[in-house]
């Protein structure tokens, strides 16, 4: 049974080569995916920000960083709530990408289940870059207000 890349990073199992390799096509979308969301922040205004955009860079932690992923996604519907309010914006959801947002979240802490992890993570991963998606999409509608 292959174990999640988590696992096998936690309990120090798989060569240090394998251990790299997966820890490098994790960390390499996570960084434009923050990115993202740093330049989803910028179109807010700071009084409706409900985190700093330099700590979005905590999901960087290994172990850590997945947890306060869950705190991104809080703060980052507060903050989209709070700026489409003020600029008058509607959408369809009261709390803009929270859902989706905290499946992802859920389902990727799930990656430390032995065999079910895999699927669960694979799941998280569709979540995932809908929620990305879905937080561009924002980041483009704010642009387009701005101009």
């Amino acid at each position: 049974m292959i174990a999640p890349f988590n696992t096998l990073l936690i309990l120090g199992l798989g060569s240090a080569e394998t251990q790299s390799l997966l820890l490098l096509v994790y960390i390499v979308p996570l960084f434009f995916f923050l990115l993202n969301l740093q330049r989803l922040f910028k179109q807010i205004s700071e009084e409706n920000h409900k985190i700093q955009p330099a700590l979005l860079w905590i999901a960087m932690v290994p172990l850590i960083g997945l947890l306060w992923q869950v705190v991104i996604v809080v703060k980052t519907a507060e903050s989209l709530r709070l700026e489409f309010n003020k600029r008058n914006i509607q959408v369809d959801e009261e709390k803009p990408g929270f859902w989706i947002g905290l499946s992802y979240c859920m389902l990727f802490c799930c990656l430390i289940i032995p065999g079910l992890g895999l699927i669960l993570g694979g799941i998280g991963l569709y979540y995932w870059v809908n929620y990305w998606v879905k937080m561009s999409d924002y980041k483009k509608m704010l642009q387009t207000e701005n101009s």
